[in-house]
């Protein structure tokens, strides 16, 4: 009889020894995802290790600067799978002068590749997902802006080749228009007169102020303007070349 209890003890202690694993799969599964989720940051810690490690072009830089302003140079943006959408992306590309004045046509070629195509590339990739959500509720998509210039109406022979740039943009604007009206988004186009910035420096005042030009945006967009001319130059040279185009651009070819 004591074999016998014996021998049930043992396999007591056996049937609970076996069970164990079972009764605490669920902490065990726990512990699991745990030390998963653990090894998923230390991996994702190495990987952003080495994109730090990259070249600087790589990444993307905030500085302070003493006026509110976003300024887009040299931008790369890629898909979740990494193709690449837009490269070397800048929001504008200005330079002075016309055709005799300087020599080649690098800084022209500049010009169109960032004003011209730049809003073609934009068009291509992003137009389409704009479009298909017009109809999304409060999180659709309303209105396209391109921010053009006062000179794409005629040709500022001082700024001769950013005028010719913003001119076909302005044109590409009018069949992306088109296009959009289609869908429902309303496209809006803004013609500023000479921005305060570095590239405008030897232009006489009036200049249009960086967050004036803002504002107007944001007004024309909560007015539903299409066409908005913000600055006094700009309203200025709307006028004229809305009473005689050809008047105003003799004007500016006398200087």
């Amino acid at each position: 009889l004591g074999v016998l209890m014996q021998a049930a003890q043992a396999f007591q202690k056996l049937t609970s020894a076996l069970s164990w694993s079972i009764d605490n799969l669920g902490d065990m599964a726990k512990c699991r995802a745990s030390a998963d989720r653990v090894l998923s940051i230390f991996d994702d810690l190495l990987k952003l290790e080495h994109q730090l490690d990259l070249l600087a072009t790589h990444r993307i830089h905030i500085k302070h600067a003493d006026q509110s302003a976003l300024l887009i140079r040299n931008l790369d943006l890629a898909n979740s799978e990494g193709q690449i959408l837009l490269e070397n992306f800048n929001a504008e590309f200005h330079r002075a002068h016309g055709i005799a004045s300087r020599q080649g046509t690098e800084v022209a070629r500049a010009e169109m590749d960032v004003n011209y195509f730049g809003l073609l590339r934009l068009a291509q990739e992003f137009g389409p997902v704009m479009r298909s959500r017009v109809a999304d509720g409060q999180t659709s998509a309303t209105a396209w802006v391109n921010l053009l210039s006062i000179f794409a109406l005629s040709n500022f022979p001082a700024h001769g080749t950013f005028s010719a740039s913003k001119a076909a943009a302005f044109s590409l604007a009018q069949c992306l228009r088109a296009e959009m009206r289609q869908a429902g988004l309303r496209v809006m186009n803004v013609f500023p007169g000479p921005i305060d910035d570095e590239w405008n420096q030897l232009l006489p005042p009036p200049k249009l102020a960086p967050d004036a030009l803002a504002k107007s945006v944001v007004a024309a967009l909560r007015d539903g303007v299409e066409d908005v001319y913000p600055g006094d130059v700009a309203q200025e040279w709307i006028t004229r070349y809305r009473e005689n185009p050809k008047v105003l651009e003799r004007e500016l070819a006398a200087g």
